[in-house]
């Protein structure tokens, strides 16, 4: 009887991180007179038919690693937290929106003008800020009854004056959960914040803030460690009167620009999203059927059986390779994840 070892791996489509390559991102910034990174909040509803547009022209944006900016997602009719923040900070008109560093500048209703981003986002660059550091780093924890992104943060205050702000650490899904009106899944869908708090820092001096948030807790228990990423940002206290629907301005707000931006990826296993569904350990499979094996926890397999294969959707797979015992047996690029074993193993 042979002995079988299976080997799943799969091809992900996952949207590239810039702290993966922060020392390219920093070149960038530089040589473009950037004062800090620009924090970019996209409100968006999964109803509306314009906001499809908006969400592929920023992801385009950001892939191109041509402007330094972060952005999140806000689907507001899909978290509640997400709606909250539009609404009670930003007064918001309608979708979509862009604020941009804390409301610093607002793009209301134009969603094919890849242009009025590009000048949006660099406006805002090159605005002069405190003279504050923000750096972030998270990361990932599980046990039997806890999943929990670890997040350390630390502001540094170069000045010489008391610094008072307000700093909000985004935790995002890269790949989205939820899709836009055209079935495409948003980037950078925002869950939660694991640090949402009033800060003080005295002159020449460092205020480090540490955290653990429970995915479950916050009602997303099966969300990907691999597929979480958390963005930093820190919003001066100074008020500034802005406007959610620009240029009519009826919907007033009041502004906390962004003084200072980081970002992390939450490391872990991306393995586990994916797994096989038969044949399962501790079983005899039988033409296909199951049939309990009391005293071992291997399976074993006699004649034909289909083997079925689940990768989590989150992952959003381009292909899913099977290997046994080192050799390619087949290469999926569509649901379902089976195909026919014809020999006996174990």
């Amino acid at each position: 009887m042979k002995k079988l070892l299976m080997l799943i791996t799969a091809a992900l489509i996952l949207a590239p991180v810039f702290p993966a390559g922060a020392s390219t991102l920093k070149q960038n910034k530089d040589s473009q007179y950037f004062t800090h990174f620009v924090f970019c909040e996209f409100a968006t509803n999964t109803t509306s038919p314009l906001d499809p547009q908006v969400s592929n022209s920023l992801f385009n944006l950001y892939n191109s690693k041509e402007y330094p900016f972060f952005y999140v997602s806000m689907v507001s009719d899909k978290e509640q937290k997400a709606l909250d923040r539009l609404q009670n900070h930003y007064n918001i008109t309608g979708y979509p929106t862009l604020f941009l560093d804390g409301g610093y500048k607002v793009v209301y209703g134009k969603p094919n003008d890849e242009n009025t981003y590009v000048n949006n986002i660099m406006e805002s660059g090159v605005r002069e800020t405190s003279p504050v550091t923000l750096t972030v780093s998270a990361g990932w924890f599980q046990d039997c009854c806890n999943k929990k992104v670890l997040t350390d943060l630390k502001i540094r205050n170069n000045g010489d004056e008391y610094y008072n702000g307000h700093v909000r650490v985004y935790l995002v899904e890269i790949n989205s959960r939820w899709y836009d009106s055209s079935g495409n899944p948003y980037h950078f869908g925002f869950l939660a914040y694991t640090i949402d708090r009033d800060v003080s820092v005295s002159p020449k001096n460092n205020l480090s803030i540490s955290s653990g948030v429970d995915v479950t807790t916050i009602g997303y228990p099966d969300a990907l460690s691999d597929n979480l990423m958390i963005i930093a940002v820190l919003f001066n206290e100074e008020q500034h009167e802005k406007y959610s629907d620009p240029p009519a301005d009826t919907h007033s707000f009041s502004a906390h620009y962004v003084d200072a931006v980081d970002a992390d990826t939450v490391k872990g296993e991306l393995s586990k999203g994916i797994s096989i569904l038969k044949p399962s350990g501790g079983r005899i499979y039988l033409f296909g059927l199951p049939i309990p094996r009391i005293f071992f926890k291997k399976p074993l397999v006699i004649c034909k059986i289909e083997v079925e294969i689940e990768v989590n959707r989150f992952l959003q797979a381009e292909k899913v390779e099977l290997y046994m015992d080192d050799q390619l047996k087949n290469v999926f690029t569509e649901t379902p994840y089976t195909w026919v074993w014809d020999e006996t193993a174990f």
